[in-house]
């Protein structure tokens, strides 16, 4: 008999299908954590201004998006307060950014730690 769109799939955990595509994962979120570390050195050694806070921005909003969709929900609430800091630019929160900064660089690393060790 045909399938039709009433038709149910069976049900698989969240953890297995995860599981199949987390290499991809890991490889997206290693380019990404070298692309904040690479931001980061470039905030250090200069002045934080709007420039080089947009020039994140791509970098954290993917990160953001990746987190969200393998379970790593650290990473997407770091990645979206950055983001929205980036966005509201308010040179008040200098000290918060690369706070923030520096925690999402952590919590990448972690991650990346915590895959190796599986």
């Amino acid at each position: 008999m045909p399938r039709t769109s009433n038709s149910r799939q069976p049900d698989v955990p969240a953890d297995n299908c995860i599981e199949g595509v987390k290499p991809s994962f890991f490889s997206s979120l290693e380019t990404q954590l070298n692309e904040l570390k690479s931001h980061r050195e470039q905030i250090a050694a200069n002045e934080i201004d709007a420039e080089s806070r947009q020039a994140m921005r791509p970098t954290v909003h993917a990160l953001r998006g990746t987190a969200a969709s393998y379970l790593y929900p650290e990473l997407t609430e770091t990645a979206g307060t950055l983001e929205r800091l980036i966005i509201g630019n308010d040179p008040r929160s200098d000290d918060g950014f690369l706070a923030l900064t520096d925690s999402l660089i952590k919590f990448c690393t972690a991650a990346m730690n915590e895959e190796r060790a599986a």
